[in-house]
């Protein structure tokens, strides 16, 4: 791709950045060298005519850098990771729950696990990932996530390597638990949401009168104290947007072991002051983990070390009915969406995945805006999560974008700034 088609001029309060997506650059640049690479990028100069510029230096640079490769679309389903929805039974009542109105008590049986197993565990690629999720509470089948594990290490080939994590609200850890995540060497992923004031608010439980947080924050202590492998994700919302730098000292202070944290904004109709409110206190909240050597990031965040042509290949998910859908958020027939992620079913009998549907998802996954092309955020953004185009409308698109854009360009120059 030639320079001209890889540079954005992103503008600041001073100034403007300059970035090169494909080429990995980024610099500061005031208003005359911003008007030199305007005339550049209109084909009335080139480079070797802004010999009077400092930004000549730079752009010629940037014309040596090797243009990165964006991640290549999937040809297929996934033969290597699985993410399995043991159940839909929960026991917090989470205010944002995006899978509530699909809570059952349906669990998925043995027998379609252990077809899904042997499909991955086959896979010619020795790296096997496989990630239990909610749904529900993946630990209310404790029993049965066990057996998974035992079914999983006892079948795996000897040049096998198996990765497990668990997302889990961390209500029920208990001495069985801790020593099988010790055992497998398994990844917690604890969705938490940090302040106690905030956590019994947002995610109290169903039917008991207990606190949510006390449980938690114990439960927590005790995979730090164990050096176990574990992360934190807060969600965000209206009533903790201002509250985020306080929520880092509180893990700062607590979870002594705990080197990165997960602040992901809800995904919800949200007003758009509650994305420039997440913004300004998110960058703030992040300075102030820096000092703790904490990396608080955020799926956009992450998204700048990505070159990427869509922002998913959809999972090889599986849900408590045999299902197979490409994303774990649309995972009941009770949602609208189902079926345009449902691709495939696993029964006792064996496995049918439908590969037009697959390629129908990954179509629609590719589709992106008209405004997309001409972005800076394009190669990180990818024209967005496919689960939020699918059910937001134009409005909650069009600022999700703005919010996504902004993201990026305060992380260029938080990087620009080191």
């Amino acid at each position: 791709m030639e320079l001209k088609n890889d540079i954005h001029i992103i503008p600041m309060e001073c100034g403007s950045l300059v970035y090169s997506p494909l080429r990995r650059g980024v610099f500061w640049a005031n208003d005359e060298a911003c008007q030199a690479i305007e005339s550049y990028l209109a084909g009335k100069i080139q480079t070797s005519e802004l010999t009077n510029s400092p930004v000549i230096k730079y752009l010629k640079q940037l014309e040596e850098v090797q243009v990165s490769t964006p991640n290549q679309t999937a040809q297929g389903v996934s033969r290597n990771r699985l993410v399995v929805l043991p159940s839909q039974i929960c026991n917090l009542a989470c205010t944002y729950c995006f899978a509530s109105q699909a809570h059952s008590h349906e669990c998925i049986d043995k027998a379609i696990l252990e077809k899904a197993y042997d499909y991955i565990l086959k896979s010619d690629n020795n790296e096997k990932y496989f990630s239990f999720i909610g749904g529900g509470e993946p630990m209310m089948t404790w029993d049965l996530l066990k057996w998974s594990f035992e079914y999983i290490f006892s079948h795996k080939s000897d040049s096998d390597k198996v990765f497990i994590s668990i997302t889990t609200n961390a209500t029920l850890l208990n001495e069985d638990i801790l020593s099988t995540i010790k055992k497998y060497g398994i990844c917690i992923n604890v969705s938490f949401d940090i302040l106690k004031k905030i956590q019994d608010t947002q995610r109290p439980f169903k039917r008991i009168n207990k606190s949510s947080f006390d449980i938690i924050h114990k439960n927590i202590q005790q995979l730090d104290k164990n050096n176990l492998s574990y992360s934190i994700r807060s969600t965000i919302t209206m009533k903790n947007v201002s509250l985020m730098s306080e929520m880092v000292r509180f893990v700062a202070d607590n979870y002594p072991n705990l080197r990165s944290l997960h602040f992901e904004p809800v995904t919800d109709d949200v007003e758009d002051r509650f994305y420039q409110e997440y913004i300004d206190n998110f960058f703030h909240a992040r300075t102030i983990a820096k000092s703790y050597g904490i990396d608080l990031y955020n799926s956009s965040t992450k998204s700048i070390f990505n070159i990427r042509e869509q922002f998913c290949n959809g999972e090889l998910c599986l849900t408590p009915t045999g299902d197979v859908v490409a994303c774990h958020r649309v995972s009941s027939k009770k949602d609208s969406n189902f079926d345009k992620f449902c691709y495939g079913k696993i029964t006792e009998k064996g496995i049918h995945i439908s590969q037009n549907k697959y390629q129908e998802f990954l179509h629609s996954a590719q589709t992106k805006s008209d405004k997309c092309q001409h972005c800076f955020a394009y190669w990180h953004c990818a024209g967005a999560c496919p689960m939020e185009r699918a059910t937001f409308n134009k409005k909650q698109l069009a600022s999700k974008c703005e919010f996504i854009r902004e993201i990026i360009k305060r992380t260029l120059l938080e990087y620009l700034k080191k």
